[in-house]
């Protein structure tokens, strides 16, 4: 899921994209529903875009190194079977001419998937900011993620931001 920030976005603003998938076999149905949420917590002077991809760490050793290429390759969308491991990546950029501040990148993982407990970076971080101290679930419960700056954001300055969940059984 990949989602766009508008310029006239405020502070709580929030993008809530719902997939919903049902199988039927053997006159069996089976559904389940996923849910992703962006929010925006602080927009000031610049216009800020963000994305959100996702790579597949099969044997959730939280390093892609040894993933296939197509597992490796961040992409907006991808499967992952029962007790493997999915790594975002939420990045953001200023679009805008105007410094940003307060940046705080806040995620909620999708239901269903656990936080792979330490797997929580800041992957880049741009000159103008600094690195905070991140707030996660406890490691193997779903809950909201936190990743606070100080400082501000330039414009056409960018950073990084990943953690890991694994998918339920």
């Amino acid at each position: 899921v990949q989602a766009q920030v508008p310029n006239t976005a405020h502070d709580g603003w929030r993008d809530i994209t719902t997939v919903t998938a049902s199988v039927g076999f053997g006159g069996v149905t089976l559904s389940g529903q996923v849910t992703d949420i962006t929010n925006v917590s602080s927009l000031q002077a610049g216009e800020l875009s963000a994305g959100k991809f996702m790579a597949i760490d099969r044997d959730c050793d939280g390093s892609l190194s040894d993933e296939s290429v197509g597992d490796a390759t961040f992409e907006i969308a991808k499967g992952a079977a029962p007790g493997e491991c999915v790594i975002y990546r939420i990045s953001f950029r200023n679009e805008g001419t105007g410094a940003v501040t307060n940046v705080d990148v806040r995620d909620m993982p999708p239901a269903f998937t656990v936080y792979v407990g330490g797997s929580a970076t800041y992957e880049t971080t741009p000159s103008g900011l600094v690195s905070g101290t991140a707030t996660t679930p406890a490691a193997n419960d779903n809950g909201a993620l936190s990743f606070p700056y100080s400082g501000s954001l330039s414009s056409g300055d960018e950073g990084a931001v990943t953690y890991g969940v694994r998918v339920g059984d």
